[in-house]
């Protein structure tokens, strides 16, 4: 999956949980986080730790705009936006690749949002009218070309009109089931 995928976490002072991510994902699969908060201490300590780590500071740019200044850091054929806030299980990541290697051009796709204690389901894919923003994987030649989010919405809605972007230019959404 190296060649495949990025994984990309937008965070404002959300250390605890960037740590989190980075010590549960592969090391064979690049993180770039893009820090809203200026934390220098976070990103010193990460790129010296973790090869497979890039930390971007910035001013707080907003969610839809970190996505965006991300993105164009991205080397790989698709990319996976997660909050810092969300968690994913083992084999999510692989999944969703797989999935995403099976539909030629899409807009995003999101695993599903599983509660505690639910069960997973038997359907694979499933086509959607909108996804869970909070975890999304992209294939980067699309989402460039459609030029990603709205810069102009600094936070809240952006996936909305990214979704309406989506539809306007025929490419569907979808949500991975297992």
């Amino acid at each position: 999956m190296t060649n495949l995928l990025t994984v990309l976490i937008p965070s404002y002072k959300s250390r605890r949980r960037i740590y989190y991510h980075v010590k549960n994902i592969s090391k064979n699969i690049k993180i770039i986080i893009i820090e809203n908060s200026q934390d220098k201490v976070l990103k010193e300590e990460l790129e010296k730790k973790n090869k497979n780590v890039k930390v971007y500071l910035q001013d707080n740019i907003g969610y839809g705009r970190a996505i965006n200044y991300g993105a164009k850091f991205v080397k790989t054929k698709f990319f996976f936006v997660i909050n810092p806030d969300t968690k994913i299980f083992k084999g999510t990541l692989r999944n969703l690749v797989i999935a995403a290697n099976k539909i030629k051009n899409f807009g995003a796709m999101s695993p599903k949002l599983f509660r505690k204690k639910e069960k997973k389901v038997k359907e694979l894919i499933r086509l959607e009218k909108t996804l869970n923003g909070g975890a999304m994987l992209f294939k980067t030649k699309i989402f460039k070309r459609i030029k990603g989010f709205d810069e102009n919405i600094f936070l809240y809605y952006e996936d909305n009109d990214y979704f309406t972007k989506c539809r306007i230019n025929k490419l569907k959404l979808y949500t991975v089931l297992n």
